[in-house]
Parts: structure tokens; sequence; C-alpha cells
């Protein structure tokens, strides 16, 4: 796999230019002689580093943890009723994109375990792999049931779930719609 697309050629020599600036830097606080100088360089070599890094991350970085193309793609098959469910690696993008907060979480709460586990919180949010197919049948209608997990955790799920109506995955990531 490459490190960058084709079409991101220009984040490659960006980030060629910053490493050498930053290499120039240091070679050059190398030869100074005078303390106080050599410092201040040393101190101002990174700067390229920390002021330019962002704009060289490859997309597929930035896409490979963060689902919010997909989810944004397929924000019209999501209805106010939907029902929907997410596992704890895509809980917190479904919640913020669709400004939801009756998610249901699926197999492991992850970081919500403390919550889910307080007499206020709702116990039934949390749906195990083996009652999927019966959660899924008993939310059908309405809005219907949304299903967005990791895909690696989606090939541990698909034996037990239904076929869906519509499907649509990106960058490790599966969106899943049931009736």
């Amino acid at each position: 796999m490459r490190l960058y697309d084709p079409s991101e050629i220009w984040k490659f020599i960006t980030a060629l230019a910053i490493f050498l600036a930053w290499a120039a830097g240091v070679v050059l606080a190398a030869r100074v002689k005078k303390w106080g100088k050599k410092a201040a360089l040393f101190m101002v070599a990174p700067l390229p580093l920390l002021l330019g890094v962002h704009m060289v991350i490859p997309d597929h970085a930035l896409e490979d943890k963060a689902p919010e193309r997909l989810l944004l793609r397929n924000q019209d098959k999501v209805h106010a009723d939907a029902v929907i469910l997410a596992d704890e690696d895509t809980i917190h993008a479904v919640c913020w994109l669709y400004k939801r907060d009756d998610a249901y979480l699926l197999e492991k709460g992850g970081e919500l375990t403390y919550g889910l586990s307080q007499d206020d919180s709702h116990p039934a949010r949390l749906v195990m792999p083996a009652d999927l197919r019966e959660f899924i049948g008993s939310h059908t209608g309405k809005g219907g049931v949304v299903l967005f997990p990791a895909l690696k955790n989606y090939r541990k799920l698909k034996d037990r779930l239904p076929e869906p109506t519509f499907r649509d995955s990106d960058h490790g990531f599966i969106f899943l719609k049931y009736p």
C-alpha cells in the first residue's frame, strides 16, 4: 500500500520540504559555536514539523479513523424514528453527526461501560451479538434499523444478521439499513 495516493503528490512534496527544513535547522544548530544561538536554533528547528505535519497526513490515515464521510453520505436514510445500533468504535461518531442520544451499543461498552452500569442508565441499550436478529426483527417498521459497525466487527457478526435492504461501506466501516 502506498503512503500517498497519486492525487496527494503535493502532500509528499510538502512533507519532504518540512523534513529538509527541520534537518537544515538541526545541522545549522550543530555547527554554531555560541551556546545561546545553538540552543535557540535547536529549539526553532522542529517548528516546521510542528506547524506542517497536520497538512501532510495521508487521506487514508484520516479516513480509517473517522467514519464521517460514510455517515454523511447516508444521512438521508436515517429517519428521526430509526433505531440506531453502533459498536464501540463508531457510537461516538453516530451520536455526534446525527445529533442523537438514543443509539444502542453493540456487544461491548468500551469506555461507556461505566455509564451503562449506573442506576440511572438504560441497561437495554447494550445489545449482545446473540440477540441481534431478534433485536432487528423487533424494531423493523417505522424508520427501520440502522446498524453501523466497524468492518472488523461486522465480519464477526455477519452470520448473525438478516439480509439488509441497503448496504454501503467505506474505509473500514459499514452502513446497514433494515426495513
